[in-house]
């Protein structure tokens, strides 16, 4: 049960799905809820979704899957029209990618991680290293054309 917190067919709904996650969260921390065990186990066995962020990541996974099934790898290009935002996506998952191997601040975990690595998720994208590579061509072509009074000259 993943409800739009705004549905224009049952607009009531989405908020009452947020509350019921609010007071859920607060019975898990000991704090007054009017959330009981009895309606989580109700809430549960009608496939009521905790985590909404979670499963949005795990649907944009599936997308990925299907992809790769399509085409045979992971690098969506950036003007993927059947799904523009899937290109998006990766690439916020290979920057979420980043900061955990640097140890940093990241909506990335291992299990995500080993699903992406599973799947055959390149870490950096062949278009990320030629703007890189580019790049540094540049700063060395400029590096290496300097005039008389070595001020650098631009092609």
């Amino acid at each position: 049960c993943l409800v739009p917190l705004n549905d224009d067919k049952y607009p009531q709904l989405g908020l009452w799905v947020k509350e019921q996650r609010r007071h859920r969260s607060l019975m898990i921390r000991g704090k007054h809820s009017h959330m009981t065990q009895e309606r989580v186990d109700i809430l549960n066995s009608i496939g009521f979704c905790w985590d909404s962020h979670e499963a949005s990541w795990w649907d944009k996974f599936k997308e990925l899957q299907k992809y790769k099934e399509e085409f045979g790898h992971c690098m969506v290009p950036h003007q993927y029209s059947s799904n523009p935002q899937l290109h998006k996506w990766v690439y916020q998952q290979r920057r979420h990618l980043r900061l955990l191997k640097e140890g940093k601040m990241s909506h990335m975990n291992e299990k995500r991680a080993r699903a992406l690595e599973k799947l055959g998720f390149v870490y950096t994208s062949a278009c990320q290293k030629n703007e890189k590579t580019d790049t540094l061509a540049k700063f060395n072509d400029q590096k290496d054309t300097k005039d008389e009074n070595g001020q650098t000259k631009t092609r």
